[in-house]
């Protein structure tokens, strides 16, 4: 019996023994994972810490560039303001000057018609010519700033776009015929909302680049087409011009054509191809772009085997 009780006793005291050693272990393991929590958890904000202040130092550069980008726009936008102000003032101003110089050598040369040598008839014909052109770049100039200062549609109205085709053709029908030239076009009823006058000097400038960029000994051959095209079918047309219909007008000669390398430059003010033995001003194609703009469409030069061709697209009027 004793050793049944030394041996029970043996075993209570393992098992004390084991139970304490495991309380222990418990509070051992207890006390480390409170450790590992808080280093976890002070390891969480100093990860959140760091990334916030980048985050903090991102968005203040950002707001930074955007200031910067907002003000270099403002600023250009005013000293673009500043320019066409200053060019709608000088061409204003010039109108009358150059006029006064066309009298004066009208009146020179009817005066002393008999009396002038070749050297001086050619002298005033020169000026009078120098004088003309520069009078009709200056009027280009005026419809180009007063088209950028403003986007003033109170003039708008609906017409028929092949009576612009018409007269255009018309006013410069003795060009045609003395160049022996072509022109097709449609003659089906296409309407749009817009200012007649501006889309008359907008084909008419086409027109006129036609006739005249074409090679030596060759007829010009110009043909205009127009078609129904819905928005989403223009690359470049934007959201809400998606929904709208277009008239989609094609304006193609046979003449020198253009390289589409020049596809942007053509449109630039003053910017010429061939500035020497053809006439111009260089502000034709830049006043085209910006009364396509002002009409909500579009124009630009197309691909094409020979000679030249632009696409034009007006919104379409029901």
């Amino acid at each position: 019996m004793d050793s049944i009780r030394v041996l029970g006793d043996s075993l209570q005291n393992t098992e004390k023994f084991l139970l304490v050693e495991r309380i222990h272990q418990k509070d051992r393991f207890s006390a480390n994972t409170l450790v590992m929590l808080a280093m976890i958890s002070l390891l969480a904000i100093l990860v959140f810490s760091v990334a916030f202040y980048f985050l903090i130092g991102e968005i203040k550069q950002r707001q930074n560039y955007e200031r910067q980008r907002e003000k270099i726009v403002a600023d250009l936008e005013r000293t673009n303001h500043d320019l066409e102000q200053f060019a709608y003032v000088v061409s204003h101003h010039l109108q009358e000057p150059l006029r006064k110089l066309q009298t004066f050598g009208d009146r020179l040369s009817q005066k002393h018609a008999g009396e002038q040598k070749d050297d001086a008839r050619f002298l005033i014909e020169r000026m009078s010519n120098t004088a003309h052109q520069m009078q009709s770049l200056l009027a280009d100039l005026l419809v180009y700033t007063e088209l950028g200062q403003q986007a003033d549609t109170s003039n708008f109205e609906v017409f028929d776009l092949s009576e612009v085709f018409h007269k255009v053709i018309m006013d410069q029908e003795n060009e045609i015929q003395e160049l022996h030239a072509t022109v097709e076009w449609d003659q089906q009823k296409r309407f749009i909302l817009g200012d007649v006058a501006r889309l008359e000097l907008f084909f008419s400038h086409l027109l006129q680049n036609s006739l005249k960029f074409v090679a030596k000994n060759q007829s010009p051959q110009i043909s205009i087409h127009t078609f129904i095209r819905q928005g989403k079918e223009i690359p470049f047309a934007t959201r809400s011009q998606r929904s709208m219909q277009f008239i989609k007008i094609i304006f193609a000669d046979n003449g020198m054509g253009i390289d589409l390398e020049y596809r942007d430059k053509i449109f630039g003010l003053f910017q010429r191809l061939h500035p020497t033995g053809y006439p111009g001003t260089g502000v034709g194609l830049a006043l085209c772009k910006r009364i396509a703009k002002h009409h909500n469409g579009y124009i630009h030069l197309a691909d094409t085997v020979t000679g030249t061709a632009f696409h034009i697209y007006l919104p379409f009027s029901n």
